[in-house]
């Protein structure tokens, strides 16, 4: 792909992901610009330990809910079976000091057949998540009438200034495509949009979401121009990229 030809695709992934993905971009020959819609915050978890005894697995699909974890939990509960949404999860579990990691490699249901397998109901579970989610884990870990607790060591804030900030991008540069990785970054642009003086500019753009749900959290008249990974994964993203442009 010739570089100064390239289509410029518009990163909305907080970091330190969005640089991760950018770099991969650009290794792929397109333009890349950051403009993160989130930022992540730790919250504060109660210092009460005693709630982590005889617990015997833990459950993460996020690896920013490891990132966000303090360093003695995470050495309180480091010698436990772990079960990952992904490899992404896997590694930052890996990382972090956790031995004994499985990745259910794919999505929330993925991760669920994973869970219906190795675990029973004797077992305790920590569930470590970020304040917004998908309900399905623990609908599933109650379908299986497993005792679980809820950690949230983050939750995700609006970047402050989005729309003034987003307002200056779109008159300097022409951007040719946006990587959604989330309903709530897809449902920020759908904000921007619903207050946009001018929609013709994002008419032309292209799409591309990681999963269904941030598909269908965009505009309507937009979702024709959406496409969607095959996993809920980075480098599936990088992929659907690659192929739609050298198609």
């Amino acid at each position: 792909m010739n570089r100064a030809n390239a289509p410029t695709i518009l990163v909305t992934r907080p970091e330190p992901g969005a640089s991760v993905t950018a770099e991969k971009l650009k290794a792929a020959g397109f333009n890349v610009v950051i403009q993160p819609f989130t930022q992540m915050v730790a919250k504060p978890v109660d210092a009460d330990h005693a709630r982590f005894r005889d617990v015997t697995a833990i459950i993460v699909t996020s690896a920013n809910a490891l990132r966000y974890l303090s360093s003695d939990i995470a050495a309180e509960l480091s010698g436990l079976r772990v079960f990952t949404v992904g490899d992404a999860t896997q590694q930052e579990a890996l990382r972090q000091g956790f031995k004994n990691v499985r990745s259910a490699d794919g999505d929330a249901q993925n991760l669920i057949s994973l869970l219906r397998s190795e675990l029973t109901p004797t077992d305790r579970v920590v569930y470590l998540c970020g304040a917004i989610r998908t309900p399905d884990i623990e609908e599933e870990l109650d379908r299986l009438k497993l005792d679980f607790t809820v950690l949230e060591t983050y939750h995700t804030e609006k970047i402050s200034q989005l729309t003034d900030k987003l307002n200056a991008l779109f008159v300097k540069t022409n951007i040719d495509a946006i990587c959604f990785y989330s309903s709530v970054s897809a449902q920020l642009f759908a904000g921007y949009v619903e207050a946009a003086a001018d929609q013709s500019k994002m008419l032309n753009i292209k799409y591309f979401c990681i999963s269904e749900r941030a598909k269908l959290s965009l505009p309507e008249p937009f979702r024709g121009r959406a496409y969607i990974c095959e996993k809920p994964k980075d480098d599936a993203m990088i992929n659907l990229l690659v192929k739609h442009y050298n198609a």
